[in-house]
């Protein structure tokens, strides 16, 4: 009996892959935009899985594991967003 990959991933074996190197920021480019590693992964080399046919989607891969997919990156949101664990204020302490 022969293994078969799960769905999600099967056409993956099919995706082009780069190298990117991820910033101090967790973040990498394609093609002039930025995108967010699903796990943190920074100052590492990963590899980035995409199809010629779809420039919206993209796989982030390390260490031959697939870490999941990327998303774009929200400049407003990292501006002005609200994290848990995060000061708002210099004197606040985060949150557990």
């Amino acid at each position: 009996m022969v293994g078969r990959m799960p769905g999600a991933t099967t056409e993956e074996v099919f995706f082009i892959e780069v190298d990117r190197k991820v910033s101090k920021t967790n973040i990498f480019s394609i093609n002039a935009q930025k995108w967010e590693c699903p796990v943190d992964l920074r100052q590492k080399t990963v590899q980035v899985r995409y199809s010629r046919n779809r420039m919206d989607r993209f796989i982030v891969y390390f260490a031959d594991k697939r870490m999941g997919e990327a998303q774009v990156l929200d400049l407003h949101f990292n501006a002005n967003g609200i994290r848990k664990n995060t000061p708002q204020h210099p004197q606040d302490k985060p949150t557990k």
